[in-house]
Formats: structure tokens, sequence, C-alpha cells
């Protein structure tokens, strides 16, 4: 059975805080994006998925249980109390090459009162 793909858009990516601690070990796809809008928190960048933005980030084949550990670093692990601040959704990833992929993702699920929209759709670059 082929690992899971997963679209990282902040900490998680190269160069991100939580990158080396989570992904380090997972087998890169490569540039990827999706369609939806993404958020500065202060720290971290919050995705809202669907609309017409290009959302930048990397693509990932991951082992089930690594998913487990990335669920619980962005508070939505089964044990986590809910409301969760993300949810792991699918959504439909574009890679450079033009191939789409389904992958999971971390969408945002709370207000968005003082978040900062980052109009270029890359969180590296706001």
């Amino acid at each position: 059975m082929d690992e899971p793909l997963l679209f990282v858009y902040g900490t998680l990516r190269r160069g991100g805080a939580a990158h080396d601690r989570y992904l380090n070990d997972a087998k890169r796809i490569g540039d990827a994006f999706v369609c939806g809008a993404l958020f500065d928190l202060g720290g971290y960048p919050a995705l809202v998925c669907g609309g017409q933005q290009r959302v930048a980030g990397e693509l990932y084949a991951v082992q089930n249980v690594a998913l487990l550990a990335l669920d619980e670093y962005e508070g939505c692990a089964f044990n986590d109390p809910p409301p969760h601040e993300y949810a792991r959704v699918i959504v439909e990833a574009y890679l450079n090459d033009g191939s789409k992929r389904e992958a999971w993702t971390y969408e945002y699920r709370w207000p968005l009162h003082r978040a900062r929209r980052i109009d270029s759709g890359d969180y590296l670059k706001s």
C-alpha cells in the first residue's frame, strides 16, 4: 500500500521550525500548491481551503504513524479536547509538473478576527 501524502504550507516546510522534527525522514515528492486562503496568525499560518488563490507548499509521502504525531503537533489528535484549531482534511494538491494528487493537510477551523491575510499565498515569503 502506498504511503499517504501530506501537503505542508507553514512550519512543517523545509526551513520551517517543525520540519526537522516531523518530516526530516519523510520522502519529499516536490513543490506543490492547493487552492485556498492563507493567513498569518503570528508565528504560524492558517490555511482555509477553497477559492482561487494558490497556497504554496510541499508534498511529502509519510507513514501513518507520522500522521498521528502530526495530529498531536497540530492539536487535533483524538485525545485533544475540542474545539480543535486545525483539522486534518483531504485536498487536491497540484505539483509543478501539472499533476494532481490527493493529500492530507491541516485546515484552520477557528475565527480569523486578528489574522493577516498572506496575499502571496506563500508563508515563507510573507
